[in-house]
């Protein structure tokens, strides 16, 4: 039985369930063979292991190595190697590999005790390094990575693979100069290609708006990998800033599906869908930039898109987003969100939809007087609640007292409501419009 694989940075198998007995009788019954806690699995199709003496033919080891990187790894295989592993536990190259194939099960703690077994036993293995350390920063230990980081740059200081890791820390560090270095030097000693340090070097590239260079090394990086996040954001980013908002759509989808809560993916993937004229799918990430967006500047610019997003989006499109928000939990927990929803809402005249999602941004946030003013127009204009209207009026000027509007309307609708509160003809008409609205309904 073997199953396939659509995202090898996550479980590997569609049904891991079948496997973990293996795992887990194994372990019972060697109380020797512990395994302990780390993170989830990336680049292991380009684990630096020496395969100068491996003939993939005999080792079985090679062998599921392979089938694990072509995404086909079979039950029979991870039993072959575990068993591999109980008789022969310094083979080095084994711990890898089944830590390799824990990560991809969804078994980081069992992953890791592979990998320091590995380093246990191959502390001069340039592998063995790698494996912690790439593990080590994906469980967020990143001050023991960092140190074992500095270990390997000691004892190997002309590896590729260790030159691009510490070259990742540097870049972490801000120090971008630095970073760059080893990047190009790795890139010109590597003996194969190592994924991901194009799109590393590219991105300070880019950082510089050398768009043609930052292109180039992206490009190579989807030569190996079609759909690779970091290579197809620098390449969707370059189209984009150039003018080429089509191409720059299908690079910067593929970024988007891989990293959504990265701003400059989502609100560059939400203006070029806007310059193609795809309002309707442009409306997801510019929802997905307004979470993100770290300064006012740059909220502010995401607003005024979707205020142009609104005027053209279909109601399908508003209806299907509001009702799919659970499946977004970044969007579903932001009163931001719920707001922008529901200036949207009432746009396209969804009127119940609109009150819904400004009553969450108000529970979301009960400080935002953006949120209470919202609530008061649609009561008010809508539902005809006028005392409610007047309640979320006062608690919006309490918090914006200064705001210009909302203390206009709040006065607006006290003097209405004092000189039409004994008007019978008024009242009668509020009652018709109360009762026999249509505008009410979605």
């Amino acid at each position: 039985m073997q199953f396939k694989n659509t995202n090898p940075s996550k479980s590997l198998f569609k049904f891991p369930s079948l496997y973990l007995p293996i795992c887990l009788l194994y372990i019972a019954f060697c109380p020797d063979f512990k395994l302990y806690q780390m993170g989830v699995a990336a680049q292991h199709s380009m684990s630096a292991v020496d395969s100068s003496n491996k003939d993939s033919a005999k080792d079985p080891v090679n062998r599921i190595e392979e089938e694990l990187a072509n995404e086909r790894l079979s039950k029979n295989s991870l039993a072959e190697l575990i068993d591999i592993v109980h008789k022969n536990p310094q083979n080095i190259h084994a711990h890898i590999v089944l830590g390799n194939c824990c990560d991809s099960l969804g078994l980081p703690e069992q992953a890791m005790e592979q990998y320091k077994l590995a380093f246990k036993y191959g502390p001069n293995r340039v592998e063995s390094f790698l494996e912690l350390i790439k593990a080590l920063v994906r469980s967020g230990q990143l001050t023991a990575a960092s140190s074992l980081l500095k270990q390997a740059m000691t004892k190997f200081p002309a590896d590729p693979q260790i030159l691009f890791w510490t070259g990742n820390a540097l870049y972490k560090e801000h120090r971008y100069d630095e970073a760059a270095g080893l990047y190009e030097e790795a890139l010109a000693t590597t003996p194969k290609p190592i994924v991901g340090l194009s799109s590393a070097l590219a991105t300070l590239y880019l950082m510089k708006d050398q768009h043609s260079k930052a292109l180039q090394l992206a490009m190579l990086d989807l030569g190996y990998d079609k759909n690779l996040p970091e290579a197809n954001e620098i390449a969707g980013l370059v189209f984009m800033r150039v003018g080429k908002f089509e191409k720059a759509c299908s690079h910067l989808a593929i970024a988007f599906k891989s990293e959504p809560n990265n701003f400059p993916i989502s609100v560059g993937y939400c203006r070029s869908l806007m310059w193609c004229g795809n309002y309707n799918d442009a409306l997801l990430p510019g929802l997905f930039a307004l979470t993100t967006a770290t300064n006012l500047n740059d909220k502010t610019f995401v607003q005024k898109s979707l205020v142009v997003i609104s005027s053209h989006v279909s109601k399908k499109t508003v209806k299907n987003i509001v009702s799919d928000l659970a499946y977004y939990p970044e969007l579903e927990k932001n009163a931001a969100v719920h707001t922008e929803l529901a200036k949207i809402c009432l746009e396209k005249h969804l009127l119940e939809s609109a009150l819904a999602q400004s009553l969450i941004a108000s529970k979301l946030n009960p400080k935002s007087a953006e949120a209470k003013y919202n609530l008061a127009l649609i009561i008010e204009n809508y539902k005809h609640y006028y005392p409610a209207a007047l309640q979320y009026l006062r608690e919006a000027q309490t918090l914006e007292p200064y705001n210009r509007e909302i203390s206009q309307h709040l006065l607006r609708l006290e003097d209405r409501l004092n000189i039409n509160k004994n008007d019978w003809a008024w009242q009668f008409k509020d009652w018709l419009n109360k009762t026999f609205s249509l505008r009410t309904t979605n």
